[in-house]
């Protein structure tokens, strides 16, 4: 065999590697990383770590139980020797340690099922690249790397020691003392530990019946369990640890304020393409269990075979972590990495044993290199990102196009009089960039230390402004800070509120100050630039020479004449758009459509109205002469028809917005409401309408079954139908609407009780 040929395995695995580490060097745009290393900071400065919350003004001094101070005090030594960007070094190392731990549980494996070989094959590059792939959207910085790093090294410790009983399964120990400390999952390794025991002592137990070799009773295996659950004491909380698994699997059912705890009950987790990737690599476990264990299966039952196969212990550690991953979405990558090996090795199996598929086991190794090589690229060029995590990008830096970067200077060069309100989005960063004096009202440590009670009431505040204004007389804020894309009604509030002033604006966060409101005052500006450090530049240079350290920025003005239009600033929002013609034409004409529109419905006489509707017409008609497949061009000119009180018109250009894009929510319940309309008139046809709103209002849905709104809207009108069972499943957990009348609401109200709507 030629020297080369005999290398193909190594450069695939290096290559495997590689993107490994590309994977991990992102631009920081996750919140919660600030807070992360402004409490290590204060660990390191106090010597001890907070038991009572030191950071925001209105929890000072309650419980604050912080489980990953050891990620935190790391975090922060890397943030303070090369720049905070360079935190996502952590998550290339444990992209790599993954890999390594991929690559050696299934050689251990391996081992079980009597197979040959113990090096690279094509199933280990071609799952690592795919898991890599599919768990990237966790791989984000996060304490949690560290929690599927240490599964996967408990996975392996009592795979070992199925095999052969060793000294090695005292590595439980450290193992689970490190974990408590570093994140708050290490309640995992405590189940995974218990069923790793449970599964020697079955195996131990059950060998007579599947015909293995009885093996002798794990005592190692115990004693070291035993003294790594008692080892959870090693931690500034001491034994309260052994019960604080139960407090964080409570919040999670209690936490419904971020999607990436939503569970398998809830449209939002199937609509990720993780979960079919799980249950993808579910059904090819399956698969390898009845596959693999050829050893064993000509004199034993499949079930027999399996479990001599695979061990008790591994094939119930793969149940639970199953089970988890249809918990929360972010709990996909346990799964994911643990199942890895099984789906390897049948891989492999199908490569020896399929020669339609491959030709040669090494030949295989050519278009894996390619593989890799291109996921390499499309990571390294954003391609990969802009596909399938438009939130993220290749480099390290700080994006101050998604941290509230100029706020925190505007803040900084105003000091500040009194106490800020924040927003849980903007708090965090604030909390570093104005250390030590700043404190947050609220902020991403979420439950740990604000109570549900005080998330629900922050969330009434930002959509209610009334309740803003008398939390403001009883604290007195000098400032406030919200998040741009978010927080719309009380954005609205603010800018053309008498005490209130909007002093800065840029694409992430808007500052506030309480002074008189002079009147609308164009403030909107691009982020401060910033350059990444001399060490994070390198490193993103070594993986791509061609890197630049500047991330994609969007149009400023088409960003502030949205913003302007939402706080009701017409003139200002008609003047970005004007500067915006030039360069895109058909947004502008989009933007100066929506102002009109939002004249119109302010005008009070009948001749203004008609005058704005005139404008919005002709900035649509422009529009689409520019583009005629334009959608957002036939939903202007839907809502021109609208107001023009012409819902046969209004309809033609919903319906043709429906044909250039079925998944357009604004356009389907367009047309709804057109219909809707239409058989309020009565007539022969009413009847026909309310089944043609039905059919938008159910398409809609079907685009966005998380829409409060749509869901309300079709519960009650199944309701009245008497269709109680699909009712159910629309109005749990809702009770109304800020859009909705007293009315709605009593409607609603009514529909829970007819048909026994019972909240979780």
């Amino acid at each position: 065999m030629q020297q080369w040929e005999r290398r193909l395995p190594a450069i695939a695995w290096g290559v495997c590697l590689l993107v490994a580490v590309a994977l991990g060097f992102k631009q920081l745009r996750e919140p919660d990383l600030w807070w992360i290393i402004r409490t290590g900071e204060w660990v390191l400065q106090h010597g001890r770590v907070p038991t009572q919350d030191v950071f925001s003004f209105t929890h000072a001094g309650v419980e604050w139980v912080n489980v990953k101070w050891g990620f935190e005090v790391v975090a922060y030594l890397l943030a303070r020797a090369a720049g905070p960007e360079c935190i996502y070094l952590l998550q290339s190392l444990a992209n790599v340690l993954l890999l390594v731990l991929l690559a050696r549980n299934m050689r251990t494996l391996r081992n079980s099922i009597g197979g040959e070989g113990a090096g690279i094959t094509p199933g280990l590059v071609l799952v690592g690249l795919l898991t890599l792939a599919a768990c990237d959207f966790r791989s984000i910085g996060r304490p949690e790397m560290t929690s599927h790093v240490l599964s996967l090294v408990v996975i392996g410790l009592f795979l070992r020691e199925r095999q052969r009983s060793s000294r090695h399964i005292w590595w439980l120990v450290p193992v689970l003392v490190l974990w408590v400390n570093m994140h708050e999952a290490f309640g995992v390794g405590m189940v995974l530990i218990a069923a790793g025991v449970l599964g020697l002592w079955l195996d131990h137990r059950m060998a007579p019946q599947i015909g293995g070799t009885v093996q002798p009773f794990p005592r190692t295996a115990l004693l070291a369990s035993g003294a790594a659950l008692l080892a959870v004491v090693v931690n500034p909380r001491g034994p309260r640890m052994w019960l604080h698994p139960f407090n964080i699997f409570g919040q999670l059912g209690e936490n419904k304020y971020t999607n990436e705890l939503f569970d398998w009950r809830t449209a939002h987790f199937w609509r990720q393409e993780e979960t079919w990737v799980v249950l993808a690599f579910l059904l090819a476990v399956c698969m390898a269990a009845v596959v693999l264990p050829t050893r064993f299966a000509k004199r034993d039952t499949r079930l027999r075979a399996t479990l001599r196969a695979f061990g008790t212990g591994y094939l119930l550690m793969l149940l639970l972590f199953a089970g988890l991953a249809f918990t929360a979405h972010r709990n996909q990558p346990f799964i994911l990495w643990a199942a890895a090996p099984m789906v390897a090795l049948l891989i492999d199996r199908l490569v020896q044993r399929v020669p339609l598929l491959m030709c040669s086991h090494r030949a295989a190794f050519f278009p894996l290199i390619l593989l890799g090589l291109a996921f390499h690229v499309a990571v390294v060029t954003n391609a990969f990102y802009r596909v399938f995590a438009p939130r993220d990008a290749y480099g390290l830096r700080v994006d101050p196009w998604k941290n509230p970067v100029g706020a925190a200077e505007i803040l900084r060069a105003e000091g500040t009089t009194g106490p800020v309100f924040s927003d849980p989005l903007v708090s965090n960063h604030l909390l570093w960039a104005l250390r030590p004096d700043f404190r947050s009202y609220i902020d991403l440590r979420d439950l740990d230390v604000f109570p549900s009670t005080f998330f629900d009431g922050f969330f009434g505040m930002v959509m209610d402004p009334a309740r803003f204004d008398a939390e403001d007389q009883v604290r007195g804020f000098s400032h406030a800070v919200l998040y741009r894309q978010q927080f719309l009604p009380l954005h609205a509030h603010l800018a053309n509120h008498p005490q209130w002033r909007m002093v800065f604006a840029d694409p992430v966060a808007v500052v506030y100050r309480k002074e008189a409101n002079s009147g609308p005052t164009d403030v909107f500006q691009a982020p401060p630039e910033l350059r990444a450090s001399g060490v994070a530049r390198t490193f993103s240079s070594l993986l791509w020479p061609p890197y630049k350290d500047r991330g994609e920025e969007a149009d400023l003005d088409a960003l502030a004449a949205s913003h302007y239009l939402v706080v009701g600033w017409s003139e200002l929002a008609l003047q970005r758009a004007d500067q915006l013609a030039a360069r895109d034409p058909v947004l502008a004409n989009d933007l100066r459509g929506q102002v009109f529109i939002a004249l119109a419905a302010r005008e009070a006489e009948e001749a203004g109205q008609l005058r704005e509707l005139d404008r919005a017409e002709e900035a649509y008609r422009a529009l689409l002469a520019a583009d005629p497949d334009a959608v957002s061009g036939h939903i202007g000119m839907c809502r021109v028809r609208m107001y023009r009180r012409d819902p046969a018109g209004a309809l033609q250009h919903a319906r043709q917005a429906v044909e250039l894009d079925g998944s357009n929510k604004d356009a389907l319940l367009l047309a709804a409401e057109c219909h809707s309309r239409m058989s309020q008139a009565g007539g022969a046809g009413a009847q026909r309408h309310v089944e043609q709103w039905l059919h938008f209002i159910e398409r809609a849905h079907a685009v966005d079954p998380d829409d409060t709104l749509i869901r309300i809207r079709l519960g009650v009108f199944l309701c009245q139908r008497g269709q109680c069972d699909r009712v159910k499943s629309l109005l749990r957990g809702l009770r109304g609407h800020t859009s909705l009348s007293a009315a709605d609401v009593q409607q609603l109200v009514a529909c829970r009780k007819r048909c026994g709507v019972d909240d979780p």
